[in-house]
């Protein structure tokens, strides 16, 4: 399987989990990034954290972000956020190198610039990168590399898409007898959660509790269906602690991820 999931893709069905269960994308590789080439105080490096206020930028395109692992690793997403790809009419590709060749996965001309998710059969390699062609460079700010969380369950009915969870701030401007004047945003936003039930304890504690840690400090990529929403992917944050309940039955446990991500401007 090779697959993006992205606007406008259809998806095929994961062999273990169908692709109607949730990927989660925690998991980062750690290693080295560099460039083909970086516009001044656009380092390569800058897209090698959870942080979506700095970029790296390249000089000229083609480009590309390349993440040399510290070791020979397992990955099968790549997940890029805060980015300028779609605006600037620009193309994507995933790619691994296979020891002899840059092979690549899948590319993508997204349509705006939400975040992507290309998922992939599970290869093994020590390099990583993201190709970008077109002719205006953009800025890309969050680039992760590795394996994915793959939901046990799907989630039912009661979801919020994040992409439709929309925060908005506003201050509004009336005049002394009340007349709108107009308004401004201060802040975009979105908001959302995710609710899983009936989970397996042994599951919970070896699969997903992990997760849990590491959501604690940093962000994380999700699509919560990808093979019937493909383009309903958020690169979000918590707001507090993941707390499961047990359910009562056989131990099964329930948990809901509170979550806000990037505005949709």
């Amino acid at each position: 399987m090779s697959v993006v999931i992205t606007k406008n893709l259809v998806l095929s069905e994961s062999v273990e989990y169908p692709l109607t269960h949730a990927r989660i994308g925690y998991k980062k590789l750690s290693g080295t990034m560099t460039a083909s080439s970086a516009a001044a105080g656009y380092d390569a490096d800058y897209a090698n954290n959870y942080l979506t206020y700095n970029f790296w930028k390249p000089e000229a395109l083609p480009a590309t972000l390349e993440l040399t692992a510290d070791s020979v690793s397992m990955a099968n997403y790549i997940g890029i956020a805060a980015h300028e790809i779609g605006t600037s009419n620009c193309a994507v590709y995933a790619e691994y190198y296979d020891g002899s060749d840059w092979v690549t996965i899948e590319g993508i001309a997204p349509i705006d610039d939400s975040p992507i998710m290309f998922i992939f059969d599970t290869v093994t390699s020590a390099r990583f990168r993201i190709r970008v062609a077109g002719s205006t460079a953009p800025r890309v700010g969050v680039v992760f590399v590795g394996m994915t969380l793959d939901m046990m369950r799907p989630i039912y009915g009661g979801h919020t898409p994040i992409t439709m969870g929309r925060v908005t701030t506003l201050k509004n401007n009336r005049s002394e007898t009340g007349q709108f004047l107009g308004r401004t945003v201060q802040r975009y936003g979105t908001k959302t959660s995710f609710d899983w039930k009936n989970l397996n304890p042994q599951w919970y504690r070896s699969e997903f509790d992990p997760f849990v840690e590491a959501a604690r400090v940093q962000p994380f990529f999700i699509a919560w269906r990808p093979s019937k929403y493909p383009h309903e992917i958020g690169y979000v944050w918590t707001e507090s602690d993941i707390t499961p309940q047990n359910s009562g039955v056989r131990g099964l446990m329930d948990v809901s991820v509170q979550v806000m991500g990037l505005g949709n401007e």
